[in-house]
């Protein structure tokens, strides 16, 4: 992290952070470009932008986007705010002058996560330096309205892996997803040991397989558009 650390009454860490620069170079690149394609992207296309089997992967590359996730030093920044066992499970990409999509439902109610604990980075990604301001939240804390900006963000859910992530749908998170955005499905979702141990036995298998044949890429991305406009 660079010199230059705060942190607010609700605990957020405010910092500098040194990122590598090719990974961070493509997402800048890929937010750019998906802005400018249309204005409105569904929020199911722009979640879990880091994991190689989403739908993510047909927009832009997610391998990248893992990388600059498992970088040492986000990580660093993360581990003194979590503690050295540190899972990565979730990424949204914000494009700029898009909403907060959690704004209703509020960010902890999605986080299918026991004991409840985790932080949520927001990169900033406007600008051109590989330096860049990163907002630490506590998700037990964090408001509705945080980082309600106006520029591109990549927001990136770590949890500590003392920490369970259950899979049953029948958790309460996934059944307020399921309410809030039915295309969103985190139970089946893979999960990442970026740093540290395994301690609360987490499922590290689940989710890294070829994807199922689906619709082609052109009619998912029409069906979830019709689906978000629907759900409106």
């Amino acid at each position: 992290m660079g010199a230059a650390v705060t942190v607010d009454a609700c605990g957020t860490t405010r910092c500098r952070v040194a990122l590598p620069a090719v990974p961070l170079g493509r997402v800048r690149e890929a937010a750019a470009r998906l802005a400018a394609q249309r204005g409105h992207w569904p929020v199911a296309l722009l979640s879990g932008v880091h994991n190689p089997w989403g739908y993510a992967q047909r927009f832009l590359d997610a391998w990248q986007v893992l990388d600059l996730c498992e970088s040492d030093a986000l990580v660093d920044a993360v581990a003194v705010r979590l503690g050295p066992d540190v899972v990565l499970w979730d990424s949204e990409l914000r494009l700029a002058g898009r909403a907060p999509a959690r704004r209703t439902l509020g960010e902890a109610r999605c986080w299918p996560v026991e004991p409840l604990a985790g932080i949520v980075a927001v990169i900033d990604l406007s600008g051109a330096a590989n330096e860049v301001d990163v907002a630490l939240h506590d998700v037990t804390s964090m408001s509705v309205d945080a980082e309600a900006a106006h520029g591109a963000q990549l927001w990136v859910r770590y949890m500590p892996a003392t920490s369970l992530f259950v899979r049953a749908p029948t958790h309460p998170a996934h059944r307020a997803m399921a309410r809030h955005d039915p295309l969103i499905n985190y139970a089946g979702r893979p999960l990442w040991l970026v740093r540290g141990e395994n301690r609360a036995g987490n499922d590290f298998v689940t989710g890294f397989d070829v994807a199922a044949p689906n619709w082609s890429p052109s009619n998912v991305d029409d069906a979830l558009v019709r689906e978000d406009v629907a759900n409106r």
